[in-house]
């Protein structure tokens, strides 16, 4: 009591060092004091006192409770910290929070510890960034506790030339600590250690730390392990554990009794004394550090979809040109506040930003770019403030009087249905919410640009209000743009255009490129990557990827049972394998059992359709894992590299344990080649093509593409083809091509029917040779028929779909899964 009333009456910048005198006359930026007899309840040596600190906190609740709890806490923590810094020499803090701010403990007693200095800034020194990092410099503070916005704030203005050259710690807390507050503060004191901490009233000072070593490129960091002496749990509504990756309620152990500490289970408090629920929401990682994802009483329900407001925060937050978020909800609107760079953050950019990684009921409805938050006066932000601020600048208009579509909103809704054959389109939908897989995604692009229409970057994940901005005002009145001059393609879809030409024209005895198959395997990972994966990471579950088989399967049972009897009636022989979709494993599985080398006659051509629904039904299950969407989210590139790791390593085992089954190496690898263990591998190549950022990530996709070429000359040397590898340079060097508007759609067209035109192609082939023979003139005009025939099934097939609305029951039915599993336990959601 004394040292607080002595600090607040004076009020001028000074520096508290250990065994110094408070003196006569105070008028210096920069003063050294000491009380008499040093604070009362931190002794020097000895026991701790029995004497307990006892300190308030509004909670979440807005009403003021009081915490206590024994000294040895404090004196654990500042133990720990000492130990854990091991500078050698005095500490010396900064006070950056007020003095009711009970982590200023920290500040003011850490140096008592060390016989340190405490420096303190005046009210103009915090909203003067240069004076207050002056002083920082002068009293030479060795350690600092920022949140992410003083630290943003001390930074605010510096040059390049400045740095701190004393500052050896930094201990992050109070907020989601963002990657780019640890990557600028390097900049600033390279060799400084920084810590993210997480604690409440409740839980004296922290009981998780997390030493930052190495930041992720995007996002917000993990909270840490627990302190040697505290204990951590996450737990569901019942108080049961859940499992790693699940979200549920953060629990503290603690080491001592706290008074004041939350319990929901009263029938439990005797048995459970030290422990506190925070009401924060997180989930535990592999390497057992937690991640925040936000706070209990922040969950709300649009729709029925349970929504957490600090997801959307965080989301905000990792968009360049950010610096803070909060969101608040009045009824079923979400409205975001941030602050941002004015001339980088508008609200129609960040919008889309966000569109891209949350589900359309999570994109808020309405986006406010502000200087700075309202703050309540014990430094929280004012929610009331902003609520009313929303308010007044854009009014809640009642559903009676919301706008009719408007006639560039009623295109873009009629094309969005159109190629994705979900209806109806409203307003907020963006194309990405109505299930669109990557060649649907193409045909809606070539549609709009020929009305007129110039795309934005990420144009697939805006609201269809946010893209008829950019449509011409006449453009919905005016005719189709005519079929002349160019149109842009992308180039994996002109590649897998002339990757299913090459194999119709391969089996119909003209061969233009070797490896076709794998060239088709590797473009369906990157474009799977490139264009669904985000939709299904976003989404939750894999219910896109059950979709695509489905489309798949349709079609190749009846197709399939045709073939079986068209065999049946010449004579040929055909297996069970043809209609039960292991085609390309027949061959392998006998050898395997019996040990001897057979070949199974009839359909062999199949295999590629089986082996795509094998692949994909692989990628759906792990998809179906929330740890691995978790790790997908936070960095596509480092988790398909993963991938692929794995799948190589796997590739290689089953040859050897192939080889040495059937005691003939180019046998197993022939047997194998086909198979989904070798073809895996190839997905994940070019997923890591597709998402690489950044020269190192380009150059190391290229560098594994080159290892697994040798990889596969010595294992595979009868397929040793290097077409895809020049399929995927293209891919990365030319995205995109101009094409004449004609010839682009027909590439579009059969690229969009490329499973379609192999499924049938043999059909059509063995019909025309059947009736008008062999020659190379009539096989050469069968490839013609082959693609027309192929192109029309896949659009009948698409409109059969629209009519029984199979694709839209798959979609649904997952969405509901996972927004039912959410609802009821909160479990499998996929957090931060």
């Amino acid at each position: 009591v004394r040292l607080t009333r002595m600090l607040e009456a004076i009020g001028t910048p000074f520096v508290i060092e250990a065994g110094a005198r408070l003196p006569d006359d105070i008028t210096t930026d920069l003063i050294k004091i000491h009380p008499t007899d040093g604070p009362a309840f931190i002794p020097k040596d000895g026991p701790p006192r029995a004497e307990a600190c006892v300190l308030f906190t509004s909670g979440t609740t807005g009403q003021p409770k009081m915490i206590s709890h024994p000294d040895r806490a404090i004196l654990r923590f500042l133990d720990w910290q000492v130990r854990t810094l091991d500078l050698n020499a005095p500490m010396v803090t900064c006070m950056m929070a007020g003095l009711g701010h009970d982590p200023t403990l920290r500040d003011v007693f850490l140096p008592y510890q060390t016989k340190g200095a405490i420096a303190l800034p005046s009210a103009q020194q915090m909203s003067e960034p240069c004076t207050l990092r002056d002083l920082i410099r002068d009293a030479g503070c060795n350690v600092l506790r920022l949140s992410a916005s003083t630290g943003r704030l001390l930074a605010t203005g510096i040059t390049e030339n400045e740095s701190f050259p004393k500052l050896k710690a930094i201990f992050w807390g109070g907020e989601r600590l963002p990657t780019s507050s640890v990557s600028q503060w390097r900049g600033y004191a390279a060799n400084t250690r920084q810590f993210n901490v997480f604690g409440t009233t409740e839980t004296p000072q922290a009981f998780l730390i997390q030493e930052v070593t190495e930041a992720p490129p995007s996002g917000n960091l993990p909270i840490g392990q627990p302190l040697p002496y505290t204990g951590a749990r996450i737990v569901d509504t019942d108080g049961t554990p859940v499992a790693i990756g699940e979200v549920g309620e953060l629990v503290a152990d603690l080491s001592d009794t706290i008074g004041g500490t939350y319990h929901p289970h009263t029938d439990q408090r005797a048995r459970e004394p030290n422990t506190h629920y925070t009401g924060d929401l997180a989930f535990q990682m592999a390497d057992g550090a937690v991640r925040y994802v936000g706070r209990r009483d922040t969950q709300i329900k649009i729709n029925g979809f349970r929504v957490e407001l600090g997801e959307i925060e965080a989301t905000a937050e990792a968009v360049s040109g950010v610096k803070r978020a909060t969101a608040i909800a009045d009824e079923n609107l979400i409205r975001l506040f941030v602050i941002g760079h004015s001339d980088t953050v508008t609200d129609r950019g960040l919008r889309g930003a966000l569109a891209q990684s949350l589900p359309s009921y999570m994109v808020p409805h309405e986006i406010s770019v502000l200087d700075s938050f309202p703050f309540t006066p014990n430094g929280k932000i004012d929610h009331d403030a902003l609520r009313a601020l929303g308010s007044q600048t854009t009014p809640e208009i009642p559903p009676e009087d919301q706008p009719q579509l408007s006639p560039q909103e009623v295109l873009i809704a009629t094309v969005f249905a159109q190629t994705t054959n979900r209806g109806p389109v409203q307003r907020h939908h963006a194309l990405a919410d109505l299930g669109a897989d990557s060649l649907a995604t193409i045909e809606a692009r070539l549609a709009l640009e020929q009305r007129g229409i110039s795309l934005p970057d990420g144009w697939a994940w805006m609201p269809m209000a946010e893209l008829a901005i950019h449509l011409p005002a006449d453009a919905a009145h005016s005719a189709v743009v005519p079929q002349t001059g160019t149109q842009r393609v992308d180039m994996f879809i002109l590649l897998r255009c002339i990757a299913i030409l090459s194999v119709v024209a391969f089996h119909s005895g003209f061969q233009l490129v070797g490896g076709a198959s794998i060239m088709l395997f590797v473009l369906a990972g990157y474009g799977f990557t490139q264009l669904q994966l985000p939709g299904i990471l976003r989404d939750r579950h894999a219910g896109r990827v059950w979709a695509l088989l489905l489309r798949l399967l349709i079609p190749l049972i009846p197709i399939s049972l045709l073939y079986v009897a068209f065999n049946t009636y010449t004579g040929a022989t055909t297996h069970p394998s043809s209609l039960l979709f292991y085609r390309n494993l027949v061959d392998l599985g006998g050898a395997l059992w019996t040990g001897q080398i057979g070949e199974v006659e009839g359909l062999e051509w199949l295999w590629f359709l089986h082996a795509y629904l094998q692949v994909f039904l692989l990628l759906g299950l792990l998809l179906s894992v929330p740890a691995v969407r978790k790790s997908l989210a936070s960095n596509p590139w480092a988790g398909l590299l993963v991938l692929f790791a794995v799948s190589e390593v796997i590739s290689i085992l089953a040859l050897g344990t192939t080889t040495q089954i059937i005691g003939n190496a180019d046998a197993a690898a022939t047997l194998l080649f086909r198979s989904p263990t070798t073809l895996i591998p190839f997905i994940a190549l070019g997923g890591l093509v597709a998402t690489a950022r950044g020269q190192s990530q380009i150059l190391m996709s290229f560098a594994l593409v080159l290892v697994h070429y040798g990889v596969e000359l010595l294992t595979f040397p009868t397929h040793n083809e290097p077409w895809w590898i020049l399929a995927l340079v293209l891919c990365a060097v030319v995205p995109a091509i101009s094409l004449p508007k004609v010839a682009a759609v027909g590439v579009v067209q059969i690229a969009a029917a490329s499973l379609i035109i192999y499924l049938t192609h043999s059909l059509v082939l063995d019909s025309i040779k059947w009736v008008m023979g062999t020659s190379s003139i009539v096989r050469a005009l069968s490839i013609i028929a082959q693609l027309v025939v192929g192109v029309s099934a896949a659009i009948a097939l698409r409109h059969l779909m629209a009519r029984l609305r199979l694709d839209r029951g798959v979609s649904d039915i997952s969405q509901s899964a996972s927004g039912g599993t959410i609802s009821s336990k909160e479990k499998n959601h996929a957090a931060i």
